[in-house]
């Protein structure tokens, strides 16, 4: 479909908003990964929680509340040099 956009938008013909969206949808994926988390600094977990209306975070996995932030690749690291496996995994 994204190929059908680009052919349509070099012929002048009026490209339907769901074509013109798929391109934007690629670039956000791309970009994903860019996006800092936030994890546990005891346990390293992803489950972080925060309370309605409020600045206090916590993990879920074990109740710390020092939550630091990170990119997602440097987490990775973090989680394998602790555990000894990555947390995710790529098939």
């Amino acid at each position: 479909m994204y190929v059908i956009a680009i052919y349509h938008l070099r012929l002048g013909i009026e490209v339907p908003n769901v074509l013109k969206n798929i391109g934007n949808m690629i670039t956000r994926k791309e970009n994903y990964n860019n996006i800092p988390v936030k994890y546990c600094d005891k346990c390293l977990s992803l489950k972080i929680k925060g309370l309605e209306d409020s600045i206090i975070e916590y993990c879920d996995s074990c109740g710390n509340s020092d939550i630091l932030k990170t990119h997602i690749y440097s987490h990775m690291e973090k989680y394998k040099e602790m555990y000894g496996k990555y947390f995710i995994t790529r098939d």
